[in-house]
């Protein structure tokens, strides 16, 4: 009877670890790769074609999915730069609320990994963004190549995150790096204007 008893738990056991498993594997994000787009012009940086998901599920292919004249691209590289891009919120809230078809999106960028990992990633952000508007606007992108976007955007290194103003060509014409700051605020409201 005992005996028994352990054999059903086992097996209890075993088909949980299999739907875990399964779990990680079959709701893990696509890996993009890392297009640029032959028209770009020579004197401008534009924005690569890369694919992602919302933190709601929705996929996109950016920059074509990107709404506005002019939008805002928070682009953080890892968990801590995640968690400080809330910095640039307020100011991006207002703008939204202020100017003409003007957008924001939260676009963490990160290397390509495994897809449990990119499950555990992903359902960590859910988990710390409670603002369903938010998690919206946040997709996740996992690419193969990382270095060819940064490269793309002239980006050197992914110390410090990202802040890109792009126009409805999807060119880069105003970039901020790392926290919020009243001076890069200022300096990006000027960017509107002009």
């Amino acid at each position: 009877m005992r005996r028994r008893w352990w054999i059903g738990i086992g097996i209890v056991g075993v088909g949980i670890v299999l739907i875990a498993a399964y779990l990680l594997f079959a709701r893990a994000p696509e890996s993009s790769s890392v297009g640029i787009e032959d028209e770009a012009c020579d004197l401008c940086l534009r924005f690569p074609e890369i694919s992602g998901e919302s933190l709601s599920g929705e996929t996109f292919q950016l920059p074509a999915d990107f709404e506005g004249d002019y939008v805002l691209v928070i682009v953080p590289f890892d968990e801590a730069q995640q968690v400080n891009a809330s910095s640039w919120l307020p100011l991006a809230r207002e703008l939204a609320q202020t100017q003409p078809d003007f957008a924001y999106y939260n676009v963490p960028v990160f290397p390509r990994m495994s897809a449990p990992l990119r499950t555990i990633i992903r359902t960590g952000m859910n988990i710390t963004i409670a603002d369903a508007s938010l998690r919206d606007l946040t997709i996740t992108v996992f690419l193969d190549d990382r270095d060819a976007f940064l490269a793309a955007l002239e980006i050197p290194d992914v110390d410090a995150m990202q802040v890109l103003l792009l126009n409805r060509d999807w060119d880069v014409i105003w970039r901020g790096a790392g926290d919020f700051s009243e001076g890069q605020g200022e300096s990006l409201r000027a960017a509107l204007v002009n």
